[in-house]
């Protein structure tokens, strides 16, 4: 078994050039692979089960297609690739990163921002074409955590873009003896607040924590 991390794959950009950056919902998960029919009802199962909201949903939306769509959707935030080693898309990617791979097993890299800017590639590689539905069994929770880290990441760089408003988190540790890193632009109702509830929100989009 085999897990490698933090190559880069970006082009040359000029020092006036700016990288562009990753877009596509932060809890959506591109898979790419010519083999669905063999290995999506395991990949749903790892990443699609519901959680027991009160309007019920999947833990991850995952989007779907074959390599002729890499070049479009290459430039979403979270991808995930899935295939063989005798792929050419595979080849052009990882290259002699291939010859890691000892016979009948498994490979799992970890690509950041490989074509644009703030963007996870995760690509699962199996030795032999017969091997990818067990591999994919196999890795399925260092698949899942991977992917749970890389999305908290995410929120988090967007929910803190602005950085911390050290005013209202300065406040609520000292009037509540609790802190809690209040992002920038976020408001707390007061009037719906006491000694034992607190509420802060913001808006566009809308988001809470009570």
């Amino acid at each position: 078994m085999l897990l490698a991390f933090g190559f880069w794959l970006l082009p040359f950009f000029s020092c006036a050039s700016r990288v562009p950056r990753a877009f596509g919902p932060l809890r959506e998960v591109t898979v790419i692979t010519d083999h669905w029919q063999d290995v999506g009802k395991t990949v749903e199962a790892i990443f699609t089960r519901q959680i027991p909201t009160p309007q019920p949903e999947p833990e991850f939306l995952l989007r779907v297609g074959t390599t002729e769509k890499f070049s479009a959707y290459s430039k979403l935030r979270l991808l995930l690739l899935i295939g063989t080693a005798q792929e050419s898309l595979f080849q052009k990617i990882l290259r002699e990163k291939l010859d890691s791979l000892p016979d009948g097993e498994f490979g799992l890299f970890l690509l950041p921002n490989a074509w644009v800017d703030n963007q996870w590639v995760l690509l699962f590689i199996a030795k032999d074409p017969d091997r990818l539905a067990a591999g994919i069994k196999l890795y399925s929770q260092r698949l899942h955590q991977t992917i749970t880290e890389k999305v908290l990441e995410q929120l988090t760089r967007a929910t803190y873009q602005r950085g911390i408003d050290s005013k209202l988190t300065n406040f609520l540790k000292v009037r509540f003896g609790w802190q809690i890193d209040v992002p920038v632009k976020w408001l707390l109702q007061e009037k719906d607040s006491s000694s034992r509830f607190v509420y802060i929100f913001n808006h566009f989009p809308d988001r809470s924590v009570f």
